[in-house]
């Protein structure tokens, strides 16, 4: 969001400034204080800017979050201070070159940030609510009860009347009209709908069923896009034993429910104190673009105000007609008037509860401060990577041949057998097969013999697999055999097998087509890398890195 962009930022970057001078964990900035006071936790300094063992650490329990085998563990502390170092040299480059400022970047930070600094408000003035023992027991009484009923939908109000009419007279069943005649998707159970808890039976049909006795019908009401009626089947008690089960979702359902109201009133007396002017000219060629709504080029606007409170606190019409593309999905189809009404009144509350929340102070919340300093720092290591490194990889066909020429063995399968296989269900006769091979029986003649079939069935050679389509007990068993020799017997699903090992060989390399993406990611991996050591050189070279060792040491051995 806009609280205007300039002015927002510079209120949120004099909280990070801040934040640097009182020593509070936030990192990245370029021309940040250099060390003073206690700096024993200081590990290593990039221009005066310090990784401390809290860097550190952090780092290590992320690595350890995303999951590191055994390998990756060895030498993990030097390529984290080695990563924290060369994260800060581009940092530094990228803000003095003012990154950080381009609002393309940094504006949709601000709108993140905004929002967090909003639900710490939210949190800081709505109370989670207590629930009675009483008001639970009541809302499962009121909605755990359980409902069958029955629903035939048509196209029109007469056509339900004439369906209630020839189920009055006898003339045919519910069920069976529903199967025939029925436009939902109950149709094929004959329009039934199977003993539900109330509160999990649709708004519309608990509506119309809330009144109704057992047998009786409905008038006909509009539900997803037909006219319906119902009639109730039967109605069941809540069931006393399910009480205790359901006891605890119970209370946060009404807990959450209560919050909810809680909210939503203080919202509106927060709206109601604050006057949002409307940009009637820049509203009006929003709804001029009504048909294009669901085009992308409805997203195209301008940073004209739209919504304001004052010059520092506004709506975009770029702000605005994105949330109007984002909302138009997701009330699918509502009409433009709809989704119009609802977009100004969630940019409305969003813009007014930014006004509060930072009139409160939760723009300087250490955990804004924070997010925002973070993710800003995130998002500009990540433009400058792809626009001082990433944008300057290229390469050809050639650079592409020579490749999966050099590496064909990387790209190639696994290894390939021939197996001819002897199954039956018994494992005793697949152990007594096993006896009479190790006695010199042919495999052949024996499969022949076991499975009814004639030996000259079995002169064609079985086709190259690769080991690893089969099971990892036989893909285990092949690898140690020898051309000719048979497995001992395997379990394999409700039968037992034995196999012969009839050929083995080196797994096929694909076409280079087939490769393309692999080939492609290998090399700009491996020119990424390259380029990043080049620059990250010149980086070094014009800065002063001080490293600790005698700390690191220290730290090292505290951590065992």
């Amino acid at each position: 969001m806009n609280m205007k962009a300039a002015a927002t930022r510079e209120k949120l970057w004099i909280a990070v400034q801040i934040a640097l001078c009182l020593g509070v964990g936030v990192s990245g900035q370029a021309g940040a204080q250099a060390v003073t006071g206690d700096d024993s936790g200081v590990l290593i300094e990039v221009n005066g800017e310090p990784i401390t063992s809290a860097d550190l650490e952090m780092a290590i329990m992320d690595a350890h979050r995303a999951g590191l085998s055994v390998d990756q563990q060895k030498g993990l502390v030097p390529r984290l201070l080695q990563k924290a170092v060369r994260d800060r040299l581009i940092l530094q480059d990228a803000f003095a070159m003012g990154m950080g400022d381009d609002p393309t970047i940094a504006g949709p930070i601000e709108e993140e940030a905004i929002r967090k600094a909003i639900s710490l408000y939210a949190r800081s003035k709505v109370d989670l609510p207590e629930v009675s023992d009483d008001e639970v027991r009541d809302y499962f009484d009121q909605y755990y009860h359980r409902i069958q009923l029955r629903q035939i939908s048509l196209a029109s109000p007469d056509e339900c009347g004439a369906a209630m009419h020839r189920i009055n007279r006898g003339e045919v069943s519910m069920g069976t009209l529903a199967t025939e005649i029925s436009l939902d998707g109950l149709k094929s159970r004959g329009g039934l709908n199977k003993d539900l808890y109330w509160a999990d039976l649709d708004f519309a049909l608990r509506a119309a069923a809330e009144s109704l006795e057992v047998g009786e019908f409905s008038d006909p009401f509009e539900f997803n896009g037909n006219r319906t009626f119902i009639r109730v089947e039967s109605r069941t008690p809540p069931d006393e034993a399910e009480f205790v089960e359901r006891e605890e979702f119970i209370r946060l359902t009404i807990r959450n429910q209560k919050y909810e109201d809680a909210w939503k009133a203080l919202v509106a007396d927060h709206v109601d104190g604050v006057e949002v002017q409307v940009n009637e000219d820049v509203m009006a060629g929003i709804k001029a673009d009504e048909d294009i709504l669901y085009r992308g080029e409805f997203k195209v606007g301008t940073e004209a105000p739209l919504l304001v409170i004052d010059p520092g606190h506004v709506i975009s019409e770029r702000q605005f007609r994105l949330a109007m593309s984002t909302t138009a999905m997701e009330m699918g189809t509502s009409t433009f008037e709809e989704i119009l009404e609802r977009v100004i009144n969630d940019q409305t509350e969003i813009l007014v509860l930014a006004l509060y929340a930072e009139r409160a102070g939760f723009y300087e919340d250490p955990e804004v401060v924070d997010y925002y300093q973070s993710r800003l720092e995130a998002v500009v290591l990540n433009a400058y990577l792809k626009e001082y490194i990433a944008d300057r990889i290229f390469f050809d066909r050639d650079e592409f041949r020579q490749f999966y020429e050099d590496h064909a063995d990387d790209f190639r399968g696994p290894e390939e057998v021939r197996l001819s296989i002897l199954t039956s269900d018994e494992e005793a006769v697949v152990q007594e097969a096993a006896r009479r091979l190790k006695g010199g029986v042919d495999f052949d003649y024996l499969r022949a013999e076991i499975e009814g079939r004639d030996v000259d069935l079995y002169t064609e050679s079985p086709s190259w697999s690769p080991v690893s389509v089969f099971s990892e007990q036989i893909a285990t068993a092949a690898v140690a055999l020898e051309v000719g020799q048979t497995s001992e017997p395997l379990p394999f699903g409700r039968s037992w097998l034995i196999f012969r090992l009839d050929g083995r060989r080196q797994g096929s390399v694909p076409p280079m087509e087939m490769v393309d993406g692999a080939i492609r990611e290998a090399l700009y991996n491996k020119q990424f890398a390259a380029l990043l050591d080049e620059h990250l050189a010149r980086l070094e070279e014009a800065s002063v890195i001080v490293r600790h060792e005698d700390r690191i040491k220290a730290w090292a051995e505290d951590e065992g």
